[in-house]
């Protein structure tokens, strides 16, 4: 066996050694589903918020994700990659 060859051999070994990818991978089609959040904010708030607008911004954001935790924790997937050990969330949204 020349030195080609070897290492031929030697890089089969160590690629057969490396995990594997689970395989078949399913695709799955869902429909899109609407989903609407509502939030109000009393015109009091919006005039004391006229000094820092970052304030409001930030209570808008607080009050529609208080109404979507429900949907984003029923629907969020959890995969566990085997190469780096860890563990991917993810969530798809549709708007």
């Amino acid at each position: 066996m020349n030195l080609r060859q070897k290492a031929k051999h030697f890089k089969k070994l160590y690629e057969d050694a490396l995990p594997k990818k689970p395989y078949p991978v399913i695709y799955e089609t869902h429909g899109a589903k609407h989903y609407r959040v509502r939030n109000m904010v009393d015109e009091r708030d919006i005039a004391c918020a006229q000094q820092t607008p970052q304030l409001l911004k930030t209570h808008i954001e607080n009050g529609i994700l208080r109404e979507m935790r429900p949907l984003i924790w029923d629907r969020l997937k959890a995969e566990k990659d085997i190469y780096s050990n860890k563990v991917i969330y993810s969530l798809d949204v549709w708007m």
